[in-house]
């Protein structure tokens, strides 16, 4: 079985397996300031930054 980048498998109860998500704490920081800690996939993050980034009015557009 192929996972998607950045899934993990974990044991379960009975001999299955689940597939989950792998997250990691990311930390979102400008010119030097923490403007968020959160827990994303580790992929994809140049998206994740940049949906933040607009979101919060930090950046006009791309």
């Amino acid at each position: 079985m192929s996972l998607p980048a950045g899934a993990v498998t974990v044991p379960l109860p009975g001999g299955a397996r689940a597939v989950l998500a792998e997250e990691v704490p990311v930390a979102l920081v400008f010119e030097g300031v923490t403007q968020a800690v959160m827990m994303a996939s580790p992929v994809d993050l140049e998206d994740f930054l940049l949906g933040f980034a607009l979101t919060e009015g930090m950046i006009a557009d791309k």
